[in-house]
């Protein structure tokens, strides 16, 4: 874990990508630009949190069933950025290493009617079959050699029915799980969380993909992401975690709009209080906050007699009672 120096901007600069990949397909291959269209708006109109490395949040990297109760939107189109280093990287697994990543996690219920309609099309159905009513959709957005690429499907949790479960409860697993874990070699987990891959089939027959072709893409190009997204769920609605927020850049964004480039966006980083501390909920912590940087924690659950909350519990501090540290991935409030 480690201050960010920079703020990344992987959103402007992936939005921008895909405005002009939407702009060229019709005219030189004559291919709908719906994708693209549908990966820029929601890149424009998302909350952008920034997370540390890998996107790591916690010391055991599970789908804990603890945490299952704490998959909840703070609102209802996130984008979380993070960068992935050597450890999500097999080298012999045949893949390109990404190291640019943005993790998309929504309602698809909440979708502006725009959005809803681009899917829909995408997926080759109706907007709403095969949703379930409480729904947490996942993509994935990385970089690629000369731009940005994203998951071609979502991964959809089910969050009144698709609870984790142990690798016994769940049986054996599929041929697919277990050829994707060895050739990534993933590290072994104890849970496993049950998902429904939504494959957008007119674009996967684009690239020659049949659809176990599509499904298995899907199931790599979303490993890492889904397991972002639930530590941060976890984390964010932990009672005692709020929320500043780094303003976008005034100077920088009045030179790109003179140009008429895409916008710098402001993000939201996340403020740890010692539990017993309520968080404003607000965003209203600043980055003229101090101090300690947070290495990595896990929720408890408090005893009733103390409000039968879930707070997050401080795993190690580092540079504690050495002054100020600013742009933070995220902060311990004193």
């Amino acid at each position: 874990m480690k201050p960010t120096a920079q703020l990344p901007h992987y959103s402007t600069h992936a939005r921008e990508f895909f405005l002009e990949a939407a702009r060229l397909l019709p005219e030189r291959l004559n291919v709908r630009g719906d994708f693209e269209e549908f990966l820029a708006d929601y890149l424009q109109e998302s909350v952008k949190f920034l997370l540390p490395d890998n996107g790591y949040l916690f010391d055991n990297h599970d789908y804990k069933p603890s945490m299952f109760e704490l998959q909840r939107l703070p609102y209802a189109m996130c984008a979380l950025e993070f960068e992935a280093d050597d450890e999500l990287y097999a080298v012999d697994s045949g893949l390109l290493q990404s190291r640019k990543r943005i993790a998309l996690c929504f309602d698809p219920w909440q979708l502006p009617a725009r959005q809803q309609e681009r899917l829909a099309w995408l997926r080759g159905k109706d907007w709403a079959d095969g949703f379930p009513e409480r729904a947490l959709a996942v993509m994935a957005v990385f970089d690629v050699p000369g731009g940005w690429a994203a998951s071609v499907g979502m991964l959809v949790v089910d969050l009144a029915e698709d609870r984790p479960m142990t690798v016994k409860e769940a049986g054996n697993l599929s041929a697919m799980a277990t050829a994707v874990g060895a050739r990534l070699k993933s590290k072994g987990s104890r849970y496993g969380l049950p998902a429904t891959f939504v494959t957008f089939p007119w674009r996967s027959a684009l690239a020659g993909q049949d659809h176990e072709q599509a499904v298995e893409n899907l199931y790599i190009d979303t490993i890492d992401e889904t397991r972002v997204v639930y530590e941060f769920l976890a984390a964010v609605n932990c009672s005692n975690v709020g929320t500043s927020e780094t303003a976008a850049p005034r100077m920088l964004n009045e030179r790109r709009q003179k140009k008429g480039r895409t916008l710098f966006y402001p993000y939201k980083t996340l403020n740890l209080f010692p539990p017993g501390r309520r968080s404003s909920r607000d965003g209203g912590g600043t980055h003229d906050s101090p101090d300690v940087h947070l290495r990595r924690g896990h929720p408890r659950r408090l005893h009733e007699m103390h409000g039968g909350e879930t707070v997050w519990i401080n795993a190690t501090t580092v540079n504690a009672g050495q002054g100020e540290m600013r742009e933070q991935v995220y902060k311990v409030k004193a």
